[in-house]
């Protein structure tokens, strides 16, 4: 859609432009299931002042609008049932017109699954419902600027997750928990650096407990610049922490293991 008016000054002519519908539509949806909710996140598109949430129980709709004039990059559905699948687009509008609708995604909620403790952005700033980078020792940052495929993990971080990361040796000592209570550890991780398997490969290991072996996160998640969830379940210990350590297998091209979310 071009030209809502033009002005001329001199020899200078300016168009104004607004955006296509389909420009500014938001980008990597991903819904998170959790205990009678569903949580959204997208990336914001150029342009864009509020959002919609549409659903469905049928995948490719017809959708519903369950939330409008919503201004952050993040919803919360609360009004679902366990045990039911839900189907969501997400659609833009700025002050000119309305976006097609995102990609669809799809959550199915549940009992069994109960919200996070902490969620840490390990590397980076705070992004959606992870925090920024915190309860670490030692180890360095980079990051990368090109897009993670999420598309073989479920209940992935937000996409900016996955394009920063922690590496060389390094511990996370998670505090607060309840001593000797059952947590599960979701540790995220795409290689970004390396296109080929076998060269960084490392160890993990949660309170002592050894839980990768030789890793190799190319090889595991099939190629470079995509995701992979690696679970795991554990107890706090005394004191109420859990402890992760990530150090490089003996041999190793490169000795530094990384990880991009907890």
């Amino acid at each position: 859609m071009q030209s809502a008016f033009d002005a001329t000054w001199g020899n200078v002519t300016l168009q104004a432009a607004t955006l296509s519908p389909g420009s500014f539509a938001p980008a990597s949806l991903t819904a998170q299931a959790g205990n009678q909710q569903v949580r959204l996140l997208w990336t914001a598109p150029v342009g864009s002042n509020t959002y919609t949430v549409k659903r469905s129980q049928t995948s490719g709709g017809p959708y519903t609008a369950v939330a409008t004039g919503i201004a952050a990059t993040s919803y919360a559905d609360t009004t679902v049932q366990n045990g039911t699948t839900y189907y969501y687009v997400v659609s833009a509008t700025n002050t000119n017109t309305g976006s097609f609708d995102s990609s669809e995604v799809s959550a199915t909620p549940t009992a069994a699954l109960s919200n996070p403790v902490f969620q840490i952005n390990c590397g980076g700033p705070a992004t959606r419902f992870f925090a920024a980078d915190q309860d670490f020792s030692g180890g360095l940052t980079a990051g990368s600027t090109v897009p993670v495929d999420l598309s073989q993990v479920s209940n992935p971080a937000p996409p900016d997750a996955y394009l920063s990361y922690r590496y060389a040796p390094c511990s996370y000592t998670i505090p607060g928990l309840q001593p000797g209570g059952p947590y599960t550890v979701r540790l995220h991780f795409a290689e970004t650096f390396w296109n080929a398997s076998n060269l960084r490969v490392f160890g993990a290991t949660i309170n002592g407990t050894s839980v990768l072996s030789s890793f190799d996160i190319f090889a595991a998640a099939g190629g470079i610049n995509r995701a992979i969830v690696q679970q795991f379940n554990t107890t706090a210990d005394g004191s109420g922490a859990v402890i992760l350590q990530f150090s490089p297998t003996p041999g190793s091209f490169d000795q530094n293991p990384m990880v991009n979310a907890i």
